[in-house]
């Protein structure tokens, strides 16, 4: 569960990301959030791959 809930919540962080990259002209705050957003999405990165990988684990 908690897997499912990372993986939702970094499709929709990197979403909202890509979608502010795009539309928005880059500007001081703009390039702050876009930073800030990358290193909140690499823990949610790591919680995904952890739960992957204990999934297949406990799979046998």
């Amino acid at each position: 569960m908690v897997g499912a809930l990372a993986a939702l919540t970094l499709i929709v962080l990197r979403s909202a990301r890509e979608v502010v990259r795009v539309a928005v002209a880059p500007g001081v705050r703009q390039l702050r959030w876009l930073q800030s957003t990358f290193w909140f999405s690499l823990p949610l990165l790591a919680v995904l791959l952890a739960s992957l990988v204990q999934r297949f684990l406990t799979m046998s």
